[in-house]
């Protein structure tokens, strides 16, 4: 009996060996394989059983050795960390992406673009005022205005068009966070049911699983702020944004709802937490900007919290800087909108400035509409007829009819009507003026070619003024070029925070992966030290096998032999 007992210890060994020398080559195979942890097995002693007693001493004989676990070298602490890291460092990726877009749509850091525009304008402003009446000097002012239209025609598209640009990967990183869900539900089901029927730990390939399990949790945790939690049963269970998204064998998927009334930008929501049924609807976004974004709330998190917050929710014009607290709230946040309303702040301060010179208009009998001033509203130079004109716009909006269509009347600035506001990509040169240079009404008196210099004159002395201010409740007002080069300034020290706060991102996010590394990755000469370790355990418990064998062979063929 005693010798079948040894037997089985020996056998025992062989086996616990074996899987050890599995696991081993296991590590070899995988050691440049992207996210594996190396597995680790360890051994415990089977259970003893009792002999007899010796006064107060059991005496017990072991059944020889075990596998208590085939472990994942992994540190939960260090995951935790690396997770909490990525999400900060991706936050930031998605604003300076932005930030480096902006620079570049308004032709910066050189300046070389819309501010060459803005000092041609002014320069034939100042080679108008010495001929007036010269066709050649409006030509010339006519033409820089359009070359200033143009380029702020196409700041304002390109700030739009990259608006939904953003929007697109928006919609890109939710479908991707929903089939990570997927993806993290079935690796759920694999890892259980590996597991069914043996203790937890005794699988490898669950441990494999949960590799992929761990990478597509790291990949989750730099898209969205996350929280996860594994049961006993071997299931991660996944939060977003405080709100369950993987829950045992189900996943709330995420949908796309319109980011405000009649935007094309979407946001993403909770389908399964709202009601579009009442009114008004009740809609359960996935990231609130009710509360402020920032380290001192924790909640500067994932790329698409930042691509969110850097798109806005609709594209702004300068209306919007008429509100400080409006302002505070839901423009300044937004990288790309608070520079559309700053842009368009500009563009439009400069066009009515002009416009108002040419054709000073007051308040019509017809609502929403005005009409010429005209008591003090400029005169054209004669034409071959000699017919002189007034009442022609030098900036017309595109999408509506200007004076000469509508009976004489101007259609006024309505902020809820988009199409009718002076702003940037919603202009044009008139046609009129263009056609005929005479219908630029720079005269007072239509008899007196020499008063032309006064309306230019009131143009050039306007250009140099003290008039805008970069923000609402601001009290330091700039001309036109300071208002330009304060608003590119801001946007490159905001740039700058938003880069300082990534490069200590990737620092530490950099510090802590190389911490989860060494303890998570495989030492190829490690693995060969255990190799050869577990080899020799093994080839031992197998000449145990042996003796044991030749032994047995004596007991049973050779006893009682003796005389034959």
């Amino acid at each position: 009996m005693s010798s079948l007992s040894s037997f089985s210890r020996a056998v025992s060994g062989m086996r616990s060996h074996q899987l050890a020398l599995n696991v081993t080559t296991h590590n070899l195979t995988n050691i440049k394989t992207p996210g594996y942890s190396r597995q680790l097995v360890l051994y415990n002693d089977a259970r003893y059983v009792k002999v007899g007693q010796n006064g107060t001493t059991l005496m017990q004989v072991g059944l020889g050795t075990d596998i208590q676990m085939i472990r994942q070298a992994r540190d939960l602490f260090l995951d935790q960390a690396y997770r909490a890291a990525n999400g900060k460092k991706q936050f930031y990726a998605g604003q300076e992406q932005a930030m480096s877009e902006l620079q570049a749509i308004l032709g910066e850091p050189y300046q070389q673009q819309f501010n060459k525009s803005l000092n041609d304008l002014a320069s034939s402003m100042h080679e108008l005022v010495q001929h007036p009446d010269g066709l050649e000097t409006r030509g010339v002012f006519i033409k820089n205005a359009g070359q200033f239209l143009e380029k702020a025609n196409l700041i304002g598209e390109q700030l739009k068009n990259y608006q939904l640009n953003l929007n697109e990967q928006i919609i890109q990183k939710v479908n991707r966070i929903n089939e990570i869900g997927h993806q993290l539900k079935e690796i759920n089901q694999l890892i259980s049911r590996e597991e069914i029927g043996r203790e937890t730990g005794l699988s490898a390939n669950a441990n494999d699983y949960r590799d992929q399990r761990n990478k597509l949790l790291d990949e989750l945790s730099g898209l969205v702020q996350t929280r996860y939690v594994e049961e006993k049963n071997g299931v991660v269970n996944v939060t977003i944004e405080a709100v369950p998204f993987v829950q045992d064998n189900f996943v709330y998927e995420l949908a796309m709802t319109p980011a405000r009334e009649k935007s094309p930008l979407v946001d993403p929501y909770w389908p399964h937490l709202s009601n579009k049924n009442v009114v008004p609807p009740q809609i359960y976004k996935l990231i609130s900007f009710d509360n402020p974004i920032g380290p001192e709330y924790n909640n500067n998190s994932g790329e698409l919290k930042g691509l969110i917050l850097a798109r806005g929710d609709h594209a702004a014009n300068y209306t919007e800087l008429q509100d400080k607290n409006y302002y505070e709230k839901n423009i300044k946040p937004s990288a790309v909108m608070n520079i559309q309303a700053q842009f368009d702040n500009l563009i439009h301060d400069i066009v009515t400035m002009i416009n108002n010179l040419l054709v000073p208009k007051v308040p019509s009998g017809t609502p929403g509409k005005l009409q010429l001033d005209t008591a003090n509203a400029p005169w054209g130079l004669k034409n071959a007829e000699g017919v002189a004109v007034r009442g022609e716009e030098l900036f017309v909006r595109k999408y509506l009819p200007h004076h000469s269509q509508t009976g004489g009347l101007y259609d006024a600035e309505d902020p809820n009507n988009e199409y009718s506001l002076y702003s940037a990509a919603n202009l044009k040169i008139n046609e009129e003026i263009l056609n005929d240079y005479n219908k630029l009404a720079l005269s007072k008196d239509i008899n007196d070619i020499a008063d032309t210099k006064a309306v230019v004159e009131k143009m050039i002395e306007a250009w140099g003024k003290n008039r805008l201010t970069l923000e609402p409740g601001a009290t330091h007002q700039e001309t036109y070029v300071g208002y330009y080069r304060s608003m590119i300034d801001a946007l490159g020290n905001k740039a700058q925070a938003i880069e300082n706060n990534l490069k200590g991102g990737e620092a530490l996010l950099y510090k802590i992966n190389y911490e989860r590394s060494t303890v998570m990755s495989v030492s190829q000469d490690e693995e060969f030290g255990n190799l050869i370790k577990y080899q020799h355990a093994y080839n031992a418990s197998a000449r145990l096998v042996g003796v044991i064998d030749s032994m047995m062979d004596r007991l049973i063929n050779q006893t009682g032999l003796v005389g034959r």
